[in-house]
């Protein structure tokens, strides 16, 4: 019941961490202002994790790869499709990518029970599963 500070100091608290605010155009997709991000800052950094590094040009190719590959697969707008990755790199461009393909992405934890990532996927309804080749795939689905 008691607080730690009085109503000036949570205030300028929460000030501090709410962080910085900007506009975004109402009329343009994440992956649309990504792309046009990229487009200008092709070369210089856009993910990192771990040590590694992706410039934005780098990660704006990996994910038109992998949104091509989803519609060669025959995933098309509205669909879902499951994202089963370590947080990295290619789960960066594995969401942009499912994005680009017009679908959306079901992310599912890998530290899951595998029962659980199946009802998922099944409840979901998900076209396809996306995984890293370390991870282990419910039956019925590939990766």
């Amino acid at each position: 019941e008691l607080s730690l500070v009085n109503e000036t100091e949570k205030q300028a608290l929460l000030d501090a961490w709410k962080g910085k605010t900007i506009s975004v155009p109402q009329d343009k997709t994440v992956h649309r202002l990504f792309e046009e991000t990229a487009a200008r800052y092709a070369n210089r950094p856009a993910a990192a994790y771990n040590g590694a590094k992706w410039t934005y040009g780098e990660l704006n190719a990996r994910a038109n790869r992998i949104a091509r590959i989803l519609i060669d697969c025959g995933v098309t707008a509205d669909e879902r499709v499951g994202i089963l990755t370590k947080p990295s790199l290619e789960m960066a461009a594995g969401v942009l990518g499912v994005l680009k393909a017009g679908a959306a992405f079901v992310p599912i934890d890998p530290d899951y029970p595998q029962e659980r990532i199946s009802y998922i996927l099944q409840d979901s309804g998900a076209k396809l599963l996306l995984t890293q080749e370390a991870l282990d795939v419910p039956d019925g689905y590939t990766g």
